[in-house]
């Protein structure tokens, strides 16, 4: 079936990117394949879009269930250890968790999850400046 095959892709500049690539194109190959069994005609294009939007609410999901768990394990009070290696990693713990809530965005899942597990009156981070405190 020449109609399932994808256009050649774009130059990919690092793996992740290519390996999410290739995934959304094969799961778009799928979608199309689907379609065709049911005697409905998609493009590749509308397919690779549907398959995408399916892997990022995904790794949303993912990514919310990442959070929660860095957000309960998280010591909270590591700038008040005497021990030097547990403010390190307190702080390289903080620093991820920072980086994760800006990936996931100001969303309300996000936010919810942070006021449930934060026990300081730290705000929600949701720019660049507030990783940098």
């Amino acid at each position: 079936m020449n109609k399932l095959k994808a256009p050649s892709g774009a130059i990919l500049h690092n793996s992740k990117t290519h390996i999410m690539n290739n995934t959304t194109h094969n799961l778009a190959i799928k979608i199309m394949e689907a379609f065709d069994e049911q005697g409905l005609t998609i493009t590749f294009g509308e397919a690779f879009k549907i398959a995408s939007s399916h892997l990022n609410d995904n790794k949303y999901r993912l990514n919310l269930e990442a959070f929660e768990g860095m957000l309960m394990s998280h010591d909270w009070y590591y700038e008040r250890s005497d021990d030097h290696r547990k403010y390190k990693r307190g702080s390289a713990q903080r620093d991820a968790i920072y980086e994760l809530a800006y990936e996931l965005g100001d969303t309300p899942e996000a936010r919810k999850l942070w006021d449930e597990h934060c026990p300081t009156a730290k705000p929600y981070p949701v720019d660049t400046q507030q990783l940098r405190k």
